[in-house]
Formats: C-alpha cells, sequence, structure tokens
C-alpha cells in the first residue's frame, strides 16, 4: 500500500535526523489508512468520503512535508552553526598559535635586547680590562706549564733570561734554539709585565678602584695557569711525547698573543709628554733614586725569589707526573685570592695586605717542610695553595701601591720594578736548585720579615706627605710631580 509505504519512509528519514516525531501526526496518518481501507469494505460509503479523505491526505502530506523541510532547515542551521563553530574555535586556536610564536619570538627578543642591554652598561675600561686578561689566559695556558715541566739546570740561560729583564725560560737540555728562545722569553716578559700594570692603572679612575680592576685582570688570566697547569698533568699522566705537549700549549700560546695585539689604548688620565727613547731610559733608572721605590726593593727581591720556589723548588720536590696537578692548586687559589685581595684594599686599605703576606708565607713553607720530610704528597698540595694565594696577594698590593704613589706617567716606575723582581726570579731559580730546602727556608722567612718592616713604614711616610718622587720628563719641574694622594691607612 503507498500510505504505509510513505509512514515507514517518514519514520525513517526522522529517525536518521535524530529528531522526535510528534505522535499526534503519525495518528493521524494511521486513522486515514484505517479509513480508506474501511471504504474497500464498505464501496457504498466511498463515494461519499473520497472528496473528503483525498483533501485530508493532501493536507496531512502538506503538514507532514512542512515539518520534513523545517526539520531539515534546523539540520542544515545545526550543521552550519556547528561548522562556524569549528571554524571559529580554529581560528582562535590559530590566533593563539600565532600569539605563542609571536610571545615567544617576543620574549626572546626581549632576552637578547637585556643582554645587550647589560653589556653596553659594562664600563669600556672593564671591558678592555677582560679582552687583555683573556689574552694573557691563553699566553700563560701555553707558558706556565711549559715552565713547570723541568727543573732549570742551566747557568747560561738564566744568565740570557737576565739580561732581557726575566728569566722565565725551564728547559734542560742544552741546544742552540734555546738560547734565541730564551732571549725572546725574557724580552716578551719584560715587555708584558711592564705595560699590563700601566694599562691597568689607567683602566681604574681612581685609587678605590685600583682593587677592582687588578682582581678582575688576575682572576681572568691565572684560569690559564689552572687549566694549562690540569692539561699537564693529563698529557703527561697519558704517556704524551713531550714534543707534541709542547706544539699544543705553544699554538694556545699564539692564539693569546695575537689577542693581546688588538688590545685598545686605554688614554692618560692627564695629557703626557712624548717622550724620546733617550729621556724615557733617563727616567727608567733615575726611579732608582726615589724614595718610595727604594723601600719597595725587599718586597720586590721577596716577590722573585717566591717565583723560585714557587716553580722550581715543588715541581723538583713532587715530580713531574704531579706538578701539573700541584699547580692547578696553585692557579685555583690565586684565581680565587685574586677575587678576594682586590675587594679586601679597596674596603679595609693597604695595610692588611701587608698582615696577610706576613702569616700565608710561612704557614706555606712549614707544608712544604713537612711534605718533603715525611713525603706526602698532599702537604705540597696545601703549601701550593698558600703559594697561589701569596702570589696573588703580591701582584695586587705592588700594583696598588705603585698606582697609588704613581697614579699617572708610571711606566717608568713599573718597569723597574719588574726589572728588580725579574733579576731576582733569575737568581732563585739558579741557586735554589743547588740548595736544599731548608737553607731557602731561612732565606725567604728573612726577606719577608724585612719587607714587612719597609711596607708599614712606606704606608705611614706617604700617608703623611714626606715623600717627592724624582720625575725627569724632559726638564719638567718636580714639584709638578709630587703625589698628594693619600694611601688608605
Amino acid at each position: 500500500m503507498l500510505f504505509p509505504n510513505r509512514k515507514n519512509w517518514l519514520i525513517l528519514i526522522l529517525k536518521k535526523l535524530n529528531m522526535i516525531v510528534i505522535e499526534d501526526d503519525i495518528s493521524s496518518i494511521d486513522q486515514g489508512n484505517e479509513e480508506l481501507e474501511s471504504d474497500h469494505d464498505h464501496p457504498h460509503h466511498h463515494q461519499h468520503h473520497k472528496q473528503d479523505q483525498v483533501i485530508l491526505v493532501s493536507s496531512q502530506d502538506d503538514h507532514n512535508d512542512e515539518t520534513l523541510r523545517i526539520i531539515q532547515s534546523e539540520s542544515t542551521d545545526h550543521t552550519q552553526s556547528f561548522q562556524n563553530n569549528n571554524d571559529l574555535e580554529m581560528e582562535e586556536l590559530d590566533l593563539k598559535e600565532n600569539g605563542d610564536v609571536d610571545g615567544a619570538n617576543q620574549r626572546s627578543s626581549n632576552s637578547s635586547f637585556f643582554i645587550v642591554k647589560i653589556f653596553n652598561s659594562i664600563e669600556k675600561e672593564v671591558k678592555y680590562t677582560v679582552h687583555l686578561a683573556v689574552g694573557f689566559l691563553f699566553i700563560f695556558f701555553g707558558f706556565s706549564p711549559t715552565q713547570n715541566l723541568m727543573s732549570v739546570d742551566l747557568l747560561v740561560i738564566n744568565i740570557i733570561s737576565i739580561s732581557s729583564s726575566s728569566s722565565f725560560q725551564n728547559i734542560p737540555k742544552i741546544s742552540f734554539l734555546y738560547f734565541p728562545a730564551s732571549i725572546l722569553v725574557g724580552t716578551a716578559a719584560s715587555i708584558l709585565w711592564t705595560s699590563q700594570p700601566a694599562y691597568i692603572s689607567r683602566a681604574a679612575k681612581n685609587e678605590k678602584e685600583l682593587g677592582k680592576y687588578s682582581s678582575i685582570f688576575n682572576s681572568i688570566y691565572t684560569c690559564g695557569g689552572i687549566s694549562g697547569n690540569g692539561m699537564s698533568g693529563i698529557l703527561n699522566s697519558s704517556g704524551v711525547p713531550i714534543t707534541v705537549v709542547l706544539v699544543i700549549f705553544g699554538s694556545v700560546a699564539l692564539l693569546g698573543v695575537i689577542l693581546v695585539g688588538l688590545v685598545r689604548n686605554i688614554p692618560s688620565k692627564v695629557k703626557e709628554p712624548v717622550l724620546s727613547i733617550k729621556v724615557t731610559l733617563i727616567n727608567v733608572f733615575s726611579c732608582f733614586k726615589d724614595r718610595p721605590i727604594q723601600i719597595l726593593f725587599p718586597l720586590l727581591i721577596l716577590q722573585g725569589l717566591t717565583q723560585g720556589y714557587f716553580f722550581s723548588v715543588i715541581p723538583k720536590l713532587v715530580g713531574l707526573e704531579q706538578t701539573g696537578f700541584v699547580m692547578v692548586m696553585f692557579g685555583v687559589a690565586s684565581v680565587v685570592g685574586s677575587s678576594i685581595w682586590g675587594v679586601v684594599h679597596d674596603r679595609l686599605g693597604k695595610k692588611i695586605l701587608v698582615v696577610a703576606m706576613l702569616l700565608i708565607l710561612p704557614a706555606s713553607l712549614l707544608f712544604c717542610a713537612l711534605g718533603n720530610y715525611s713525603q706526602r704528597v698532599f702537604l705540597f698540595y696545601a703549601a701550593s695553595t698558600l703559594n697561589g694565594a701569596f702570589d696573588s696577594l703580591q701582584n695586587i698590593y705592588i700594583f696598588a701601591i705603585i698606582a697609588t704613589i704613581y697614579p699617572t706617567d708610571n711606566i717608568s716606575e713599573y718597569s723597574v720594578t719588574r726589572f728588580l723582581q725579574s733579576l731576582c726570579t733569575a737568581v732563585s731559580f739558579f741557586t735554589f736548585g743547588h740548595l736544599t730546602l731548608y737553607v731557602i727556608i731561612p732565606i725567604l722567612m728573612t726577606v719577608l720579615l724585612v719587607s714587612t718592616f719597609t711596607q708599614f713604614y712606606l704606608i705611614s711616610q706617604h700617608n703623611s706627605n714626606k715623600f717627592k718622587t724624582i720625575k725627569n720628563n724632559n726638564n719638567i719641574d718636580n714639584n709638578d710631580n709630587n703625589i698628594e694622594t693619600s694611601i688608605h691607612p
């Protein structure tokens, strides 16, 4: 029958659309179908109801079609709304993802800007000091372990090095190449260690910043000794040939030379006259007449002698395999000490540094004597640690005292102090190799006591403005060169 099929078709569509069919509509359709069936059973009523039934069915069909259209329209609207919601959610997700990317880029940009801002806020003098220190770091990464590999047995090398203002060569074999190498090492060392303190003193704006800049330089450059000696210990323990070791260290030192060559100049705080070589040499030797320099002599002698103790005596006592690691302790203590002593100087003054020197060196000598007697290596490690602290203390104090007394035009004074220190270093490397430890200890203690008293005297006299320095800069009046800065008590 036609209408039951229509009913089933409509119900199927409604179920497909997950809609609820109004029960009255279905009942009306069933009623119409029953009436049609009744007409077949009672033909005499067929004509009477035919027109009404057709109208009813047509009306019912129209009603069903309208319901379908409404349902389909609502379904289409629902689908379109769902699609629009999905599109909106996708757009929001895209915006969020793009926002996250943009935010990440913004944060990265802000971080980079923050780093650049911090870098730009650093004083240019600090940047220049760090640059110089990094160059020295690479130089002494290669040179420091080479110096400590073996003890000095050649008198002629020391004599040649003395003539060049420094003795840092430490080579045990005789070869014609060692003579020019020794000359180059001595000459280079005298240039480096004369220009370095003069450069750092120009970087410091005033006396209270001397310790700061000296600490920055020493803390960085002594890391070269730590890493270099550590590498030396590893290579020697691994049985690497000495030639390969020297090539490695020489290459690193060459990189440091290039960096130092690129250091920017720091102008002097005051206008200084351009001096000829002759006048410069006269100024250097004239400094020996300056009373402050004369009072510094015992301390400069002590600094030179302790270099022989640090880098010749102890390496011989501990042996080649332990030398690198012992010198690492020296370097670590030197870095830590450089960071501490500069702050101590700027806050507490110079006298406290003199007292610290009086305490540290005797303790180091005691550990070394006990280590030599008991043959316990850890005592040499302790002695080397104290030596590193003492060496950084000496360097900062000598730099600060000269920069305070001679705040400008101090290259001649640093040259004199480096000359005397290098001369004593050469003497110590030669003589300590022929003396026992128990003879070396009294020598160092005697010089230490004398230098302690002279430094207390120097500080007190300078604070009283009783010193007049001698300057001979092309007939510049001496009175113009009198220094009126005071040292921290």
